[in-house]
């Protein structure tokens, strides 16, 4: 198993690990309301789109880092994601789903109106 498959299959578990799930949730209910379903991309959206990311990447990062992967090995592994994003969704595509959210406004886009949908059919 290299590097890269290593750290996939680590931050497949924190994704699924209920602190991540309970942080993203919290965000999103937190900042959903803010969107609406049209084509316009208001600015306030780039805000909370760049709060996100760093938000969920600083706690994936931090468990990494203290399990001993280096900022390097981070680093080649998005490298290798991006270019490769076919075979990781293969092994598992909700985990794909979730990275791909952190570098596709749209996904993310798309992850908070179902959010804000999920909370209105409550």
């Amino acid at each position: 198993e290299n590097k890269n498959d290593q750290l996939f299959k680590r931050i497949t578990e924190l994704i699924g690990n209920p602190e991540f799930g309970q942080a993203q949730v919290a965000y999103f209910e937190k900042n959903c309301q803010t969107f609406t379903d049209d084509d316009e991309n208001k600015l306030e959206y780039t805000a909370i789109f760049e709060a996100y990311v760093h938000i969920m990447e600083e706690l994936i990062e931090s468990r990494l880092k203290e399990e001993g992967f280096t900022d390097e090995d981070i680093e080649a592994f998005l490298l290798h994601f991006r270019d490769n994003f076919g075979q990781y969704k293969e092994t598992n595509p909700d985990t794909v789903d979730v990275l791909f959210g952190f570098i596709d406004f749209d996904k993310f886009k798309a992850q908070m109106l179902q959010a804000k949908k999920g909370i209105v059919d409550q």
